[in-house]
């Protein structure tokens, strides 16, 4: 829970010193000549009484200021993941150390998951819930009266969670980062592709623009198999430096995979990857977001459920950071000087 805390510096009173200044012998003499002439002419001294004091003016009363906003409470969170894929261990780990009241709920495969959701009594103690991928996604949407963010799902529209009480994060680090590392790396590269299955509109758009202030073009096609995918691929190779590859597993196999990446490997053509595994099989970059980072934004996506239902649909929240990885031997047999991780990532390197 993250609270703001506002300081005010008070100005202290300033001392003031009063003093008398010591009467001099001049001053004496004349005070001791008035007195007696008074004296001797009989004429008393008389003193005009000091004017009334004026009421003091009190100043108008100042309105009070209003409290420090605080941060909307976030209360008991239920934690649900795959425990087969570590980086959403990972995350879960990140999430329940920073949170007081959260539980992780791991899950074996796909039976336990559906015998979890189908009688959610598990969850009833807690009042938001924290889906991380694919398999927690796909349960969680159905459990009623919770408030649900979600994290790791590309497709989420496919899972339907696009729904008024349901928030979600980002699966793919900030384009305009990724670009910037591949140029920096490749600073000849000018026209990259990009496959996508339906429905990716908003995210398409985001990536032309930052394609753009990194000098280069962008070119969608879409895909609805997997074996379009790769036919795609090959029509674009003539006409492109390289591949971004996005994590759609609608249009993505490991079979196509393999064949996708060898094809690239033969024709000379670099492939930006979501994952360092992938460099393995040829990519030449990877781009894979940050755990720290991944729970920032779904604590953020958490507080913002606590203030109540929205009356709208809710955009996915963007990640902030990339972690990046070369392949440093197919980066030298492209001609290209590796730089270090942490300046191509200006940000998380490990």
């Amino acid at each position: 829970m993250l609270r703001i805390c506002w300081f005010i510096a008070l100005p202290g009173r300033a001392a003031l010193r009063l003093g008398r200044a010591p009467r001099t012998g001049l001053s004496l003499i004349l005070c001791g000549c008035l007195l007696s002439g008074g004296l001797l002419s009989g004429c008393a001294l008389l003193s005009k009484p000091a004017p009334p004091k004026p009421a003091p003016v009190k100043a108008p009363p100042q309105p009070a200021k209003p409290p420090a906003a605080k941060a909307p409470a976030i209360t008991h969170v239920a934690v649900v993941y795959a425990a087969n894929v570590p980086v959403y261990k990972r995350i879960a780990d990140e999430l329940t150390a920073r949170l007081k009241r959260a539980r992780p709920f791991p899950l074996r495969d796909e039976t336990q998951a559906k015998i979890f959701f189908r009688n959610p009594a598990g969850l009833s103690d807690y009042d938001q819930v924290v889906a991380i991928g694919d398999l927690a996604a796909r349960g969680a949407r159905n459990v009623p009266d919770k408030q649900l963010v979600f994290c790791q799902v590309f497709n989420y529209r496919d899972y339907g969670l696009s729904a008024k009480n349901i928030r979600g994060v980002s699966m793919l680090p900030p384009p305009n980062q990724q670009f910037k590392a591949w140029k920096a790396l490749a600073p000849d590269i000018q026209r990259i592709g990009v496959i996508t299955g339906p429905g990716h509109e908003a995210l398409i758009a985001q990536a032309h623009a930052a394609a753009q202030q990194q000098g280069m073009e962008l070119i969608h096609r879409i895909a609805q198999t997997d074996k379009e995918t790769l036919y795609e691929f090959k029509r674009l190779v003539p006409d492109i430096d390289g591949l971004w590859l996005l994590p759609d597993d609608r249009i993505l196999s490991h079979r196509v995979l393999r064949e996708l990446m060898t094809y690239s490997t033969r024709h000379r053509k670099q492939v930006a990857v979501f994952h360092p595994q992938l460099l393995k099989l040829g990519g030449l970059i990877s781009a894979s977001s940050v755990e720290a980072d991944i729970a920032d934004q779904v604590l953020a996506a958490l507080r913002a459920a606590a203030k109540g239902p929205s009356d709208a649909i809710s955009p996915l929240r963007r990640l902030t950071k990339v972690h990046i990885e070369i392949n440093d031997g197919l980066a030298h047999r492209l001609g290209y000087v590796t730089l270090p991780a942490a300046t191509l990532s200006g940000a998380d390197a490990r």
